[in-house]
C-alpha cells in the first residue's frame, strides 16, 4: 500500500477523531495528518495569534454574512412564497454567499483551532468565486472531497479493465472519438452522481450533481469553438474582459445550480430558476426590507460584509494576508485582531431575536 499500516490503536484513534476536522472537514489524508499529530510542538504566541485570526475570520463569514442572509433565502426560495424576478435573483446570489460563508467559515474555524495546537490540516477552499469555469470552481471548492473522489472513484474506474474494453468496443463499432471519451466521461458521470448522493439521498441532489457534470463536459467539448470565437472577435486570451466574463458566467451558473440544495424537489428547483427571470418590473425594496426578513439596516450590514469579503479575497490572491499583517508593527497586528472580534461581536447574527444556525454542511 501507499502507507505502512498503523498498528497502534491510540495513534489510529487520534487520527480518525482529531476534533477540528471531524465535524465537516477537511478530509485529511493519513500521510498528511499523522506527521502533524506526532511532531514536537513548542508554545508559540505568534502561532496562537495566527490561529485566532483564522477563527475570527471564519466566524465573520459564518455569523456576519451567512446567518444574516439565511432568513431572506429561506423566505424567498426554500419556503416558495411566490416571489419572482429580482427577489429570486437576489436570493440566488445571497444563497451562494451564505453557503460559502457557512462552509468556508466553518473550515476556517477548524483550521484555526488546529493551528493553535501546532497542527496544520489541509486547506479546503481557494477563492472559488474567481474561477473561470466549473471544472476550476470544483478544484477550488471543498478541495479534499474532490481529490478523495478523484483518487478513489474516478481514477480506478478510468483504468478498470471493463472500462477499457468498453472504450475499445465503442471505438471499433460506433465512433473512435466517442470511444476515446468513454474512460474520461463515464467515470465523471459516476463521480458526480456519487457527489450528489453524498450531499443527500433525494433526487434533487443527484440532479444537481449530474448537472454539474453536464456543464463540465459541455465546457470541455465546446472549448475549441470557444477559442475560435475568441479569435474571431479579437479578444485577448487571458485579458481582463474575457476573464471577467468567464468569472461572471461561472459564478451565476454555479449559483443557479445551487438552487437545488434548498428547493423542495427537482421540479421546484427548475421552477425557481424559471421564476427568477419573470416579473422584474414588480421589484421594490420595500418588499425586501419589510416582507423578506432583511430590514434595511441588516441589508446594509450584509453588503458591507460582502465588500470586506471580496476585498480580502482579492488581497489573498497576492499571498497570505496574515503573513503581511504579521509584518506590521505589533500594535497594528492587535488592532486588526480586535477589529475582527468587534465586527463579529457587534454585527454577528445571534442572541435575542435570532435563530443561531447550525453549519449547513453538518447536514451533508
Amino acid at each position: 500500500g501507499k502507507y505502512e499500516a498503523e498498528h497502534n490503536f491510540f495513534r489510529f484513534a487520534l487520527f480518525v477523531s482529531w476534533f477540528p476536522q471531524i465535524i465537516q472537514g477537511p478530509i485529511s489524508r493519513f500521510g498528511e495528518l499523522m506527521p502533524e499529530l506526532f511532531k514536537a510542538v513548542d508554545f508559540d504566541l505568534l502561532r496562537i495569534r495566527s490561529g485566532l485570526y483564522r477563527i475570527m475570520w471564519g466566524l465573520f463569514k459564518k455569523l456576519v454574512i451567512a446567518d444574516r442572509l439565511s432568513s431572506y433565502v429561506e423566505a424567498s426560495i426554500a419556503m416558495r412564497e411566490g416571489y419572482k424576478g429580482i427577489y429570486l435573483l437576489l436570493a440566488v446570489f445571497f444563497y451562494s454567499m451564505q453557503i460559502y460563508g457557512d462552509f468556508s467559515g466553518g473550515i476556517d474555524v477548524a483550521l484555526g483551532v488546529s493551528e493553535m495546537f501546532g497542527i496544520r490540516i489541509t486547506e479546503n477552499f481557494e477563492r472559488p468565486f474567481f474561477s473561470k469555469n466549473i471544472a476550476e470552481y470544483w478544484r477550488r471548492w471543498h478541495i479534499t472531497l474532490g481529490t478523495w473522489f478523484k483518487d478513489y472513484i474516478f481514477y480506478p474506474l478510468s483504468v478498470a479493465k471493463w472500462m477499457l474494453k468498453l472504450s475499445k468496443w465503442v471505438k471499433s463499432h460506433i465512433s473512435e472519438g466517442l470511444g476515446k471519451r468513454i474512460p474520461l466521461y463515464l467515470p465523471m458521470v459516476i463521480v458526480w452522481a456519487a457527489t450528489g448522493m453524498w450531499h443527500g439521498s433525494e433526487n434533487r441532489y443527484v440532479v444537481w450533481g449530474l448537472l454539474n457534470c453536464f456543464f463540465i463536459i459541455l465546457g470541455t467539448e465546446l472549448e475549441p469553438l470557444s477559442l475560435r470565437l475568441i479569435e474571431r472577435f479579437g479578444l485577448k486570451e487571458g485579458g481582463p474582459v474575457l476573464k471577467l466574463y468567464r468569472v461572471f458566467k461561472t459564478f451565476w451558473l454555479m449559483a443557479f445550480l445551487r438552487v437545488f440544495d434548498i428547493s423542495a424537489g427537482v421540479r421546484a428547483g427548475f421552477e425557481t430558476i424559471r421564476d427568477a427571470f419573470k416579473d422584474w418590473g414588480s421589484f421594490t425594496w420595500d418588499v425586501v426590507f419589510n416582507e423578506l426578513s432583511l430590514p434595511a439596516e441588516e441589508f446594509r450590514v450584509a453588503v458591507a460584509a460582502l465588500v470586506i469579503l471580496l476585498s480580502v479575497s482579492l488581497l489573498q490572491r497576492k499571498g497570505s494576508l496574515r503573513e503581511r499583517i504579521f509584518k506590521l508593527p505589533v500594535p497594528a497586528q492587535w488592532a486588526v485582531l480586535f477589529s475582527l472580534i468587534t465586527l463579529v461581536t457587534v454585527f454577528g447574527s445571534y442572541g435575542m431575536g435570532y435563530d443561531a444556525k447550525a453549519f449547513i454542511y453538518l447536514n451533508f
